[in-house]
């Protein structure tokens, strides 16, 4: 039955964009199409398009949405909120419009829920399932972004209007265990909850197909590099990284630490380098594109993620530390809840006291010395990867909650049909 089925997917943004989000999406559509699916996509507002005709990314179909459409709709107001109402509005009769053109049988919407609500309205309207995936939540992502305070009116608003589409939707899908977690204390129901997590192409990450090219851009030759390849955001902890290798570069002058990438702490990070006076020791190459990032992984030693203790660190895990396992990398993090579902301490990598600056030293130093352990650890790694977080393993989830939210779908109209004719 899944094979012959279309599955419209409505994302807050895609590729040609780049971000953990993008990169998720992608996976997802390659590997859906690959497993006999029929993927298409509608973007939000929010991906910035400046028209909505479709493009073809990767043999997939991408809509767009008109972001003047809503900006115009809301300009000169200040009534709070209206802004995301207008998109929910625009995007409701956008996801119906997309839908009808491509034949949908299914609407996936990943979140927020500024997709997730007009997705489960327009189902209903078209008659058709609707699953929604939670990658995080979006009160929590607002207050670390500084949108929005913890238990303001805004972060309660928006908690109360996700949890009550959670219990309209179809099925519910979440990106790892400290999410479901939460949705069942929402009162999801499990049987309409599946986890289906972060994952990679291994083969995207094949460290014989990688060059030496930045090594001897950047003279490491003889260095040992420590390296985070990803977004600058203020919970991902980097201030700290700098200065444990402040310290750590005064037992081991081989060291070098390399931030690669960009965001919203980009400029602070860089003011902090130059106040250390580590213009030599940490390495700011800035954003770089996807064909080189392999080139990066081999020349790092030590991929570190030391993101900060916060809800949303303890409950999401991310991407890149997929990456760097399957390349072949060690990783060390912070025992948050989002790292800990990936890293089992001692055994795939190295985690250490959230937070602390003496035991992120510590950790790092006491995994420079152990570097007869490598091998070990980094062959568990890229096991665990292959085996439990490599998309191909991963699709045939989706495929289940299709078909089981069909299923009920039928089992439901059955009945309804069979009570009206008695």
């Amino acid at each position: 039955m899944t094979n012959s089925l279309t599955i419209l997917h409505v994302l807050d943004h895609s590729l040609p964009l780049r971000s953990g989000y993008a990169m998720r999406s992608s996976s997802i559509l390659k590997f859906q199409k690959l497993a006999g699916l029929t993927p298409v996509v509608l973007t939000s507002p929010r991906h910035g398009a400046a028209e909505v005709t479709p493009e073809v990314i990767g043999n997939i179909k991408h809509h767009r949405s008109d972001e003047a459409a809503v900006q115009n709709d809301c300009a000169g107001s200040k009534t709070p909120l209206l802004r995301e109402k207008r998109q929910m509005q625009y995007m409701e009769r956008r996801i119906c419009e997309v839908a009808r053109q491509e034949k949908a049988d299914i609407i996936h919407a990943h979140s927020p829920s500024l997709n997730g609500i007009p997705a489960w309205r327009a189902a209903r309207k078209l008659g058709i399932p609707v699953v929604y995936e939670v990658r995080a939540f979006w009160e929590d992502a607002a207050v670390d972004q500084r949108k929005f305070s913890p238990g303001s009116m805004k972060y309660r608003l928006s908690r109360f209007l996700e949890s009550q589409l959670f219990k309209h939707v179809d099925h519910v899908t979440a990106i790892c265990e400290g999410i479901r977690a939460e949705l069942i204390g929402r009162g999801v129901a499990p049987d309409r909850l599946s986890v289906i997590p972060n994952g990679v192409d291994p083969d995207d990450f094949d460290s014989l197909e990688a060059t030496d090219g930045v090594a001897r851009k950047y003279q490491l030759k003889d260095k040992r590099v420590l390296g985070f390849i990803g977004s600058f955001y203020r919970y991902e902890g980097l201030q700290l990284l700098i200065r444990a290798v402040e310290i750590i570069s005064r037992h081991r002058p081989d060291v070098r630490l390399m931030l690669v990438g960009g965001g919203e702490m980009e400029s602070a990070l860089a003011e902090q380098v130059r106040r250390s006076g580590l213009e030599q020791v940490v390495l700011l190459p800035g954003s770089r594109p996807p064909s080189e990032v392999r080139d990066f992984y081999a020349a790092m030693d030590i991929l570190v993620y030391p993101r900060l203790s916060e809800r949303i660190t303890n409950i999401v895990t991310p991407l890149k530390p997929l990456e760097a396992m399957a390349m072949g990398k060690l990783v060390v993090g912070s025992n948050v809840g989002g790292l800990s579902e990936l890293i089992r301490d001692g055994e795939t990598g190295f985690l250490f006291e959230a937070g602390s600056c003496d035991d992120l030293v510590y950790t790092i130093l006491k995994t420079l010395n152990e570097i007869d352990r490598w091998p070990i650890v980094t062959q568990r790694a890229r096991e665990y990867v292959r085996h439990h977080r490599n998309w191909s393993e991963i699709i045939p989830r989706y495929c289940d909650v299709y078909d089981r939210t069909l299923r009920r779908l039928r089992s439901l109209r059955r009945s309804q049909s069979s009570a009206a004719g008695a």
